[in-house]
């Protein structure tokens, strides 16, 4: 796309310049077209200054050969009869001039002559009335193929992007793996432990299997997750969904995840369920320290509040306005012990969580906090990415 911008840009300087018949510009800056053979083409205006009429192609040169210096995208434009000798193709260019006597609109691809992969892009050039003025006694007509305007970039910064994104993916997948592994191990001992207690007596073991039933529920649930990091592109909606489904089976009302925010250096709501939306946007700011997640966040340890509506504690006192018995919230954490958010969830008919709901929960913010590095990882990539094509088309552009 870069590359054929530069040439409808080209395209459109040289209709510019011939629609006027060309352009003088000072034999001061710019020496005489010896190639140009036209009346006129050398003049004095008023005070002595001498001009010198800058045709298309000239023009176009000129402005190629500033971009080789900037080391930004570059243009060429050849003949099989130039008149300028400066102007005759190199042997790539002259196989797609000839494909252009055959009929081809367009001709693309990789050049490694030069020792580096160059993409290159040229499409033939129409004579048209303006252009006979200079080639008219060549024996082109309007409509004719006089030759061929053509740019090309260099493709390592590019290489050197689709590098750092093959590294983050790598380094995604396995984080992925590892979470796959972890939980089928955590599913596998639950049900290993469960199956050999299953004999103690019919009661026990209608309890066992529904626990072993639960247990194989949040293995496949846990899988299913896994599976959803690798094409999770919007955090919010991503968080919000998975944790419906991890409320449905935690038998929770509410869940809430907050975010760090770095340059207000306090948390933002990220995603929530369980209360209205007004009452979202009055807690969607919370300071370090507040309530239960503010604490987790500054804290970076994992907080589980039971009996809340008969215990006090100042810092339950937001979730027990919303009816909730039990609470327990997790930091959503990464190497090296840094905080870049919270998931906690809520009930509002028991008052206790088990060993088994917490370490859901666990694996759960663990996969949140992957999803969230690789969204990151992705967007600074992206970022760069556009940052490199801007300051290429914004050089181009000023040339």
């Amino acid at each position: 796309m870069t590359v054929d911008l530069a040439i409808q840009k080209d395209t459109i300087y040289r209709k510019w310049v011939s629609s006027k018949g060309g352009v003088y510009v000072s034999q001061s800056t710019t020496a005489p077209n010896k190639y140009l053979m036209v009346p006129h083409r050398d003049i004095i205006a008023s005070e002595g200054l001498k001009l010198t009429l800058v045709n298309p192609a000239y023009m176009t040169r000129q402005v190629n050969e500033l971009a080789k210096t900037e080391k930004i995208i570059t243009g060429n434009i050849t003949s099989l009869k130039p008149i300028n000798p400066a102007n005759n193709p190199d042997e790539w260019e002259r196989k797609a001039l000839e494909d252009f006597e055959k009929g081809e609109k367009e001709i693309s691809g990789i050049d490694t002559a030069s020792g580096s992969d160059i993409f290159r892009l040229i499409r033939p050039f129409v004579a048209d009335k303006s252009c006979l003025k200079c080639h008219g006694s060549q024996g082109y007509k309007p409509g004719d193929i006089r030759g061929g305007i053509g740019s090309s970039i260099n493709m390592q910064p590019f290489y050197a992007i689709e590098r750092q994104i093959k590294i983050s993916l790598f380094l995604t997948h396995g984080l992925i793996w590892i979470l796959g592994i972890a939980g089928i191990a955590f599913s596998y001992n639950r049900l290993s432990a469960q199956n050999g207690k299953m004999r103690l007596s019919e009661h026990n073991a209608r309890e066992r299997m529904k626990e072993s039933q639960n247990a194989l529920r949040r293995f496949e649930l846990l899988t299913s997750l896994a599976g959803d990091l690798l094409t999770m592109t919007d955090p919010q909606k991503f968080v919000k969904e998975l944790c419906t489904r991890i409320m449905e089976q935690l038998d929770c009302q509410v869940f809430f995840n907050f975010l760090v925010d770095e340059k207000d250096v306090r948390l933002r709501l990220n995603a929530f369920a369980g209360i209205t939306d007004e009452e979202a946007r009055r807690i969607e700011w919370l300071e370090y320290g507040v309530a239960v997640c503010g604490c987790v966040a500054r804290d970076g340890c994992r907080i589980v509040a039971g009996n809340i509506l008969t215990v006090p504690d100042p810092r339950t006192e937001l979730v027990k306005s919303y009816g909730i018995r039990a609470y327990a919230c997790h930091p959503l954490q990464v190497s090296g012990g840094k905080v870049i958010g919270t998931l906690s969830f809520g009930t509002r008919t028991r008052d206790s969580f088990s060993d088994d709901d917490l370490s859901l929960m666990k694996a759960v913010a663990d996969q949140v906090t992957g999803a969230m590095i690789r969204v990151q990882v992705q967007q600074l990539l992206q970022q760069k990415n556009n940052d490199l094509l801007a300051a290429q088309m914004h050089s181009s552009m000023k040339t």
